[in-house]
């Protein structure tokens, strides 16, 4: 023997001390029903994060040894001893924000199914009932691997060829784990970004500083990053969270939550509004940012620009069967001087010409354009629309 439960949980330990978590050692010999062994571990997470007892938070809980799972009747679906633990915990925990937790036989074979075990994270609960779900359901019937499956939380390795028997780990609460391991500075995400495509390549990301998954609440920097290198399982985590707060529609803005991002997640209209559909929801309306952002409207080539670019976004809000386009005009170049400066007319008639024959164009396909009178914008003040609108 070269290895131990004891030794993988020591490893473990020195690790987490690393990434500045306090490691509590509950054992390497926790034994007993898996469902109970998630309940009772959820109640020490919840009392580490109310309390910070029996130890300070940011902490990591670490345990070993082999649970079971006793089934009732002869009809049970799939799953082992760590999924079922994994559910049980889900459960239990109830979404607590910041607590995230690993089960997993360190073989990589989670009783006779090919996944290791399964992570549970604050949302798990959530994305569920975003795809109708229910967690209680499944773990009575002992089907804990078809819970986390459509979820993307199984935990897959493959056979490890190694078996120092389950490990355990229960982190938080910490906002998104280690916020120091977790968050992109600008710069890092400048250096990410191909200068050809503008697009975020993963691999040129630090690789120490790569975010947890389903982690959104990193700076802004990094969701971007996170947006554009796996738009599809950043585009699934957001549509899982606007279901689980009941809304009902969104609005596109600006990316990565755009509808370019939408077409790099689901590949065409059809897929992402199928992606819609099975969560309950609707695309409202769409937010047409280019021009808000780019400035300038003045200039004959840019608003040509501007023109085909909504005229295609038009196209693709038809195929939802909206019927207005947002948009948003230039930001004063003095837009933190307070009040904001006055917009002359013969500027404001140039723009108003320009969103008119922008207007026409969307209205071709059965869009119609609104302008947002947001602040800061040569849009914001009543002295502006009132000149706009002459």
């Amino acid at each position: 023997m070269i290895a131990s439960p004891q030794q993988a949980l020591m490893a473990a330990a020195h690790k987490a001390r690393e990434l500045g978590f306090m490691p509590l050692l509950l054992g390497d010999a926790i034994e007993g029903e898996a469902r109970e062994l998630g309940r009772v571990m959820a109640g020490i997470a919840m009392s580490v994060r109310r309390w910070g007892q029996p130890v300070t938070a940011p902490a990591i809980l670490l345990s070993g040894g082999e649970a079971s799972v006793t089934f009732a009747g002869t009809s049970f679906g799939k799953g082992g001893r760590n999924t079922e633990f994994a559910l049980s915990l889900a459960l239990a925990l109830q979404g607590a924000p910041g607590i995230w937790a690993l089960a997993a036989d360190s073989d990589g074979i989670d009783g006779s199914d090919d996944a290791a075990g399964a992570i549970v994270a604050p949302d798990t609960l959530g994305r569920a009932a975003g795809r109708q779900l229910e967690a209680r359901d499944f773990l009575t019937r002992h089907d804990s691997y078809s819970f986390f499956a459509p979820l993307g939380d199984l935990l897959i390795t493959g056979p490890t060829l190694t078996n120092v028997n389950d490990i355990r780990a229960v982190l938080g609460p910490a906002e998104c784990g280690n916020k120091q391991a977790a968050t992109l500075t600008r710069m890092e995400v400048g250096k990410a970004i191909d200068s050809k495509s503008g697009a975020v390549k993963r691999e040129n990301l630090p690789r120490n500083q790569a975010l947890p998954h389903g982690c959104l609440t990193a700076d802004e920097a990094a969701v971007i990053a996170l947006g554009h290198a796996e738009p599809r399982p950043f585009w699934d985590r957001l549509l899982d969270g606007v279901a689980q707060s009941g809304a009902k529609g969104i609005e596109l803005t600006f990316s990565p939550f755009g509808w370019r991002d939408t077409l790099a997640a689901y590949g065409s209209v059809q897929g992402f509004r199928a992606a819609l559909d099975q969560r309950g929801l609707q695309l409202a309306t769409g937010f047409f940012a280019d021009v808000a952002i780019q400035g300038d409207l003045l200039n004959p080539q840019r608003q040509a620009a501007h023109i085909a670019q909504a005229s295609a976004y038009a196209a693709y809000l038809a195929g939802f069967g909206v019927d207005v386009m947002v948009m948003g005009l230039p930001m004063r170049q003095t837009w933190s001087n307070q009040p904001a400066p006055i917009v002359g007319v013969s500027e404001v008639a140039a723009m108003a010409d320009f969103c008119n024959r922008l207007g026409a164009a969307v209205l071709a396909h059965g869009i119609r354009l609104a302008l947002h009178t947001e602040a800061h914008s040569v849009f914001s003040l009543a002295r502006d629309i009132d000149i706009f609108m002459l």
